[in-house]
């Protein structure tokens, strides 16, 4: 079986909304960032996801809960690692 790796980024904060620099603050998602990621979610209804990997930073748990919700896969496993969190912006945070 072909195996394959999907990567996508959270959806839309309240930072991106500010256009700034975050790193790894722990934001949720907006609704807009909500509605992004029930949007793009239909197109990877044809994988068979074994496994689903993330950071532990909350907007990127956020839009993988949503992912598994539309594509009624719960089931998956969902492994979350700091390794996978954003970089810290020390004093650019937040410019």
């Amino acid at each position: 079986m072909e195996k394959i790796i999907v990567v996508l980024r959270h959806g839309r904060t309240p930072a991106n909304d500010e256009d700034v620099c975050t790193g790894y603050e722990d934001l949720s998602l907006t609704a807009e960032g909500r509605d992004e990621i029930k949007i793009i979610s239909p197109q990877f209804s044809g994988i068979r996801f074994g496994r689903i990997y993330t950071s532990t930073i909350r907007r990127t748990l956020e839009s993988s809960e949503i992912i598994q919700n539309v594509l009624n896969i719960s089931h998956v496993p969902r492994v979350s690692n700091e390794a996978l969190n954003d970089r810290k912006c020390g004093p650019f945070s937040n410019m």
